[in-house]
């Protein structure tokens, strides 16, 4: 066998085995994140169905704060939606899909740029006691094949750092609105 024919071997096989191990990952991945906060799962929910607060506590808007943003629809309704587009944080779109009223909500999370993906966000809220609540925030990715499956493995690492500021800064938003508000 001559050397070119070696190389050729070995760059199929390691293509074939891309495809392989990218056949074995998973298509969807899904992270979530959980903190207490001082205020009511009504108070928090309000803050989080309402699009135009976003800006105050999610942490997209901290590094790209010039980034533009629209919305559209009612708050706290399915079909409201909230719109971006930066040189940092790409664009895209968030649209609330389901509702259980200070329970729980589901979102279409769409990025148009830099890459193409379709996500879902998922917020649940739950009642500790008259003053505080427990609430999640979580993602889940729909990967697709065979880049976005290796692209999954590192969505934790990525993502979850970002998903704890943004509770972070949810509960300073939350008890801050509801002692002055």
């Amino acid at each position: 066998m001559t050397t070119f024919q070696i190389i050729i071997i070995v760059i199929g096989s390691l293509i074939t085995l891309v495809f392989i191990v990218a056949f074995i990952l998973p298509s969807t991945r899904t992270i979530f994140r959980t903190i207490e906060i001082n205020s009511s799962p009504e108070h928090v929910y309000s803050l989080v169905t309402d699009f135009h607060n976003y800006k105050k506590w999610n942490p997209w808007s901290e590094k790209e704060p010039d980034a533009k943003g629209s919305m559209s629809g009612t708050p706290a309704r399915v079909g409201h939606k909230w719109m971006w587009e930066g040189k940092i944080i790409g664009s895209g779109y968030l649209e609330i899909k389901e509702l259980v009223q200070n329970k729980y909500v589901l979102s279409d999370l769409i990025f148009t740029t830099p890459r193409k993906m379709r996500s879902e966000d998922i917020w649940e809220f739950e009642k500790i006691d008259e003053t505080s609540s427990r609430v999640t925030w979580g993602h889940r990715a729909f990967l697709g094949y065979p880049l976005g499956r290796f692209f999954g493995t590192m969505l934790e690492k990525m993502l979850g750092p970002e998903f704890e500021k943004g509770l972070e800064n949810l509960k300073r938003l939350s008890e801050s609105s509801r002692k002055n508000g």
